[in-house]
């Protein structure tokens, strides 16, 4: 018996599902139907539509021979100042600079290629400290240093005259005036002084703003370096006897007037 009832359904099973799928069904298959498909007619285009209408956005210039010269074109432009900010020159005592708002990077083979372009001989070149030395004359020369400036993504371009009789300025000045970091340290340390501001070790460091011009170890050392070469003072804070304080020599301060003198009021010397 109940082999017979799953007979049964076996049957009922297959009945329906033709009547689903099968030819006579709900849902006949048409995988086929596309042998029985008549190729239909070709479209027929109206005449005004064959001629399409091109748009040529990237025509290209035909050369033709022209008897008359034309104009030469100008030489690119490679360094301009842009405005009035970006290129500044500067000058105090025999120390001479140039401020660009660009980086040392770029900077550095513009400075190079026009001293080879000029008459001036190299004497020598130094990429990574950024020094060019050119011969002036017989008994002097020239000396360019291109350095990062304080700014962001600036650069400071130093031109010295190194002339072997000029006596006119002091060691201490020389000194302050050798790299970029020095000859800032020297004006802002100076102006702090004259301020009637105590300088401790922090203020010496952060006087120089800007991070890019100097690290603080460098700063540290530079700090160093001036008072073991005498130039600069130090001493016990009157304040707070466990702090150092830092005060410009009697010789550097002296050498700092005159160097002023000499700059700002010429006449009188």
């Amino acid at each position: 018996m109940k082999n017979i009832f799953q007979i049964t359904l076996a049957i009922l099973f297959i009945q329906s599902c033709s009547y689903i799928t099968g030819p006579e069904g709900m849902f006949p298959e048409t995988k086929y139907d596309f042998l029985e498909e008549e190729v239909s007619p070709n479209l027929d285009i109206p005449d005004s539509l064959d001629n399409i209408s091109k748009d040529n956005h990237y025509p290209v210039e035909v050369s033709v021979y022209a008897e008359s010269p034309k104009d030469i074109p100008k030489p690119r432009q490679v360094f301009s100042s842009g405005g009035a900010s970006e290129v500044q020159l500067r000058r105090l005592g025999e120390l001479m600079w140039i401020y660009v708002e660009t980086l040392p990077s770029t900077a550095w083979p513009i400075s190079k290629n026009y001293w080879e372009a000029s008459s001036y001989k190299i004497i020598s070149t130094n990429a990574e400290q950024g020094i060019i030395k050119i011969k002036y004359d017989e008994s002097s020369s020239l000396e360019m240093t291109v350095e990062h400036g304080i700014k962001e993504a600036s650069t400071e371009i130093f031109l010295k005259h190194l002339n072997i009789n000029n006596e006119n300025i002091s060691d201490s000045m020389k000194y302050f005036q050798d790299t970029s970091y020095r000859f800032h340290f020297l004006l802002a340390f100076m102006y702090r002084v004259m301020s009637g501001k105590e300088t401790t070790q922090e203020a010496a460091i952060r006087v120089v703003p800007g991070k890019k011009i100097a690290s603080r170890a460098t700063r540290v050392t530079e700090l160093k370096k001036a008072v073991k070469a005498g130039y600069i003072i130090e001493e016990k804070s009157i304040k707070d006897k466990r702090a150092r304080v830092y005060k410009p020599s009697d010789e550097m301060f002296s050498d700092f007037l005159k160097m002023t003198d000499d700059v700002f009021f010429p006449e009188l010397n």
